[in-house]
Order: structure tokens, then sequence, then C-alpha cells
């Protein structure tokens, strides 16, 4: 068993379930078009990102080694533009954590990866869809990974993200995390200086 710190990202399909099964297969393809070339890109050496489909999305553990600003700019940005591009249009919601990642010959195991999947199924992170009918993505960050990389103001990072509180009750879990849409056409509800988390509405997980 392998075990090391890594960034790691998850990605769900907005409305999936819904789908006929045709249009889920269709889906599928949609998104493996994309996540391939930014799994490639990420690549570290000979160190390929370690990758497991989850149903309606994949979940990706990069390699050690990784510059992490580059990847989280890289994951945002061609997220972001390879969406754009996607006919008929494809809602995706995309969170990104970091911890110590084991990599066991049942599957990869983490808290990072536990968090994700919070993040992912919030009602929040549903929301920044919803309340968007322009954006494509919708990002949640760890308030580590924004306070290391987003708020560090690295270079072609995207987003302007606002602070949410992802409560899970059923598992007695809290995560401070920071939310976006891209692209970001007319969403009020993101701001360039967002308060403390104190000062916030929580949102529990569905």
């Amino acid at each position: 068993m392998e075990r090391s710190r890594r960034l790691c990202w998850g990605v769900d399909v907005s409305g999936f379930s819904a789908l006929a099964v045709p249009d889920q297969e269709r889906t599928v393809r949609q998104l493996r078009a994309i996540t391939e070339p930014i799994r490639r890109a990420l690549a570290v050496g000979d160190r390929e990102p370690l990758w497991q489909t989850t149903g309606d999305g994949e979940l990706v553990v990069l390699p050690t080694g990784t510059d992490e600003p580059e990847a989280v700019a890289a994951v945002l940005g061609r997220f972001a533009s390879a969406l754009a591009g996607v006919t008929p249009r494809l809602r995706v919601r995309l969170a990104l954590d970091q911890g110590i990642v084991h990599d066991t010959a049942g599957g990869l195991v983490a808290d990072a990866i536990n968090r994700m999947r919070r993040m992912l199924d919030s009602a929040e992170l549903h929301a920044v869809l919803d309340d968007d009918p322009a954006a494509d993505l919708a990002v949640a960050v760890s308030d580590e990974i924004h306070q290391s990389v987003v708020k560090q103001g690295y270079p072609a990072v995207p987003g302007r993200f606002r602070p949410a509180r992802v409560i899970d009750s059923r598992h007695g879990a809290e995560i401070d995390v920071w939310m976006c849409g891209l692209p970001e056409r007319g969403n009020p509800r993101l701001v360039t200086d967002p308060g403390a988390f104190g000062a916030l509405q929580s949102f529990d997980v569905d």
C-alpha cells in the first residue's frame, strides 16, 4: 500500500441521473474526452495521475511532485475552456482538495476524497449552477487550497470565490470551502472580497 500527500479532484455531471441511458452513455464519453487530456497534461515525468470512475464522474489523484498552483490553474482553466465547446451542453461540478491518499488494492482511500464527495454533493455547489444559467462549471476548493493557492494570487487561477460551510449532518462533519461558477457572466453571488466564514449561512449535504 502506497500513501503520500496528493492534490485530488473529483467531478460529477449535473442532471446525469435524469438522462435516458443512451444520453448517459454519450455524456460519459463527453466527460472522458475532457478529462483524459487534462490528466495527461498533469503527469509528472513518467508518473501518471491515479483515477477511477464514479458512475457520473471521475476521481483523480495527482502524482507526488505536482506543482500545485499550476495544477489548480490547469484543472479549472482547461475544464472551463473545454466545456464551452461541448455540444450538447454539459454542466459539471468540480471539487479540489489535498491530503494523505492511500492507494490500496480496493481503490483510493483518503479523508480528502471524503471531503470532496461532500463538496460535490452539497446543496450549495448545486446552487452555483442553479443560480447562474450561464455557468457550465461549479467549482469548490477546500479552505487549505484557497489559502495556499487562490488567495496568494498565482497567475491563471480563474474564478472569484466565495466562502461557504458544508455540513454533513449524517456523519457529523463540517467543511469550510470556497466556491465559484465559470464562466462568471452575471452571477451576483460571486464576490471579490468575501467575509469571514462565521458570518455565513451553512448548507447541509443532501
